[in-house]
């Protein structure tokens, strides 16, 4: 493979012969872009969530933006293709386009100020902020720390100390912080790069309003602390890719044991529950379930389900957006129409009144007894959890042999703490780490989409049958006796993440997964939707009682696929592969 080092790119474009501007771009920087066409570099990584970035030796207002795309962000530098580029003149804007074989194809814009001339220099100055010439550029140096203020600084940011005396450049963010700097809370803040992450938010801040409202919060810093430290080891021990959600963790005061997940990253914890716990272990499963709920979006997935009318509407608006909702362009700033606030605000109350639906609150409990199983080689300590809560109900009077019993429905909808002690006792779960990832490609052998199958789970459950009721008549019941039941279910826990090759909003509908001994259906009972450029999790389930062995080969039905392939092991979703 063609490794081009960007010193012998820049000597290049030095050598160019100057020549007068024209019309549009100058033809220097015209000789320059159709030298760089099919050149290799490595695309820099990213330091926060900003797609756009200031390049202050280009000049005033300078700067680049990232479009949207699995090429952005980046967790470390990663060698891409330089394609063609096209200059728009009305808003004075280069458009480059650049090419990874696993992450698809994305375009960088860059930005001149209004009436001004795009030269070669300022080009060759962006040039260097978004692209390095090697893996591992030790020469560029990101950080700027201002002497006076002690604040550290990204270099592509807006707000550089003006006086040039004032700064001071490092190669990272540690040597900064050891010379006694402190990170500019603006610069290294980072949002998940996600569809409907503001709205998710919204649904949050209302479901995190509605915990103080019937919770008093606790005022010891002790256990906040203590709280906080054993969140972040659990976090930090996450057995899949975190999605960057911001988490808090916050005792409030009940008698009752509880804890709650908030779309977006706040967690609570009872302190009926916290001091029912008897070790960090426990804490640590309990915590485990409720970031489950987080990381796999169940809060947005239940708004979505709960505001949907079918395919032709999710088809004409976004996803999560069915109410009329105006964005002024700056994606922190959304304004909600008085319905879409009135659903999230009932879907708040719900989450916090009767939990998630037995479905999500499984998949939590499968999550967490994974994380215990591989980074404690415990699991038996989750069940205790379960027990314990279940016997909180026994005291106000629950004692789960209710004549009505629990039907195939409330099996699918109610998060019944009887069934779930049973089911997570029984549990066989396979985590796959890395997961398994399967790509689709169009005709054109471009990726599509991504598919990540990230566990595999059977449960086990009895459904109690229901005792003959009285009849109302000498001629028999009124109603028949219903046998016990056992109901063995499969799970597939995925991750499918699109490109803008996508075209379109597919449905993630029926899977068919292709082994040694044969192939397996599963259905998604979401039918969850997935749009160009976006990221979901799903869940895929089928009536079998066995793990899948030998997984080989998958057909999944979504717009433009030709093909599914799986790839390496070593090979990430949308990042280079990281150390366990």
């Amino acid at each position: 493979m063609l490794k081009t080092l960007l010193p012998a790119l820049i000597s290049l474009i030095f050598s160019l012969p100057a020549i007068a501007p024209a019309a549009g771009l100058p033809a220097d920087l015209k000789a320059c872009l159709d030298s760089l066409k099919g050149q290799t570099l490595f695309l820099r990584k990213t330091f926060n969530s900003s797609r756009k970035v200031y390049c202050e030796p280009a000049g005033p207002r300078a700067c680049f933006v990232y479009q949207q795309g699995r090429l952005f962000p980046l967790k470390q530098n990663v060698e891409v293709t330089l394609g063609g580029s096209r200059y728009f003149d009305d808003r004075n804007r280069l458009r480059l386009r650049v090419e990874q074989r696993r992450l698809g194809r994305q375009t960088i814009d860059f930005y001149w100020p209004r009436g001004t001339v795009p030269s070669l220099v300022s080009f060759r100055a962006m040039l260097g902020y978004a692209f390095a010439g090697s893996a591992e550029d030790q020469e560029f140096r990101p950080f700027i720390g201002n002497r006076s203020s002690r604040k550290l600084h990204f270099i592509g940011c807006n707000h550089l100390p003006a006086d040039t005396l004032q700064r001071e450049s490092f190669p990272d963010a540690e040597q900064a912080e050891q010379r006694g700097y402190e990170k500019c809370e603006l610069c290294f803040t980072s949002f998940p790069n996600l569809r409907d992450y503001f709205l998710e938010s919204s649904l949050g801040r209302r479901t995190a309003a509605a915990v103080r409202s019937l919770y008093t919060p606790t005022n010891s810093p002790g256990l906040k602390k203590r709280l906080t430290d054993i969140g972040n080891r659990v976090l930090d021990n996450w057995p899949t890719a975190l999605r960057g959600y911001r988490y808090t963790f916050d005792l409030v005061g009940s008698g009752s044991p509880n804890a709650f997940a908030c779309p977006g990253g706040r967690i609570f914890v009872t302190t009926g529950l916290y001091y029912g716990l008897e070790s960090e272990t426990e804490l640590e499963g309990v915590l485990a379930h409720e970031i489950t709920h987080v990381e796999r979006r169940h809060g947005l997935r239940s708004y979505q389900k709960s505001i949907s009318t079918g395919f032709w509407t999710a088809l004409l608006e976004p996803a999560a957006d069915l109410a009329a909702r105006y964005s002024t362009g700056d994606r922190g700033l959304e304004i909600l129409s008085a319905e879409a606030a009135g659903n999230l605000a009932r879907l708040a109350d719900k989450l916090i009144l009767t939990g998630y639906e037995l479905r999500q609150e499984m998949e939590a409990d499968f999550y967490a007894i994974s994380y215990l199983r591989s980074v404690r080689s415990d699991s038996a300590s989750y069940s205790q959890v379960l027990r314990k809560i279940q016997y909180s109900g026994n005291l106000i009077g629950a004692t789960g042999e209710e004549e009505s019993g629990l039907s195939r429905d409330r099996l699918q909808e109610h998060p019944d703490i009887d069934l779930r002690t049973q089911i997570a006792d029984n549990a066989r779960i396979e985590l796959y780490r890395p997961p398994v990832v399967f790509t689709g490609y169009d005709t054109e052998d471009e990726p599509v989409a991504e598919l990540r199958l990230e566990a595999q789970v059977v449960s086990h459950g009895v459904i109690k049958g229901k005792p003959a009721k009285p009849g109302l008549s000498d001629y028999g019941s009124a109603g028949s006796a219903q046998p016990d039941r056992l109901v063995e279910r499969l799970y597939l826990y995925v991750t499918v993440v699109s490109t803008p090759a996508l075209g379109r909003i597919s449905r993630l509908k029926d899977i068919r997964v292709m082994t040694a001994g044969g192939s397996v259906g599963f259905d998604n009972a979401e039918d969850t939707a997935l749009f160009p450029d976006d990221e979901t999790a799903c869940t895929f389930q089928c009536d079998r009682g066995e793990l899948l062995g030998g997984i080989e080969g998958i057909e999944l039905k979504l717009n433009n696929v030709q093909r599914w392939r799986r790839e390496s092991p070593q090979a990430s979703a949308d990042q280079p592969a990281e150390p366990e």
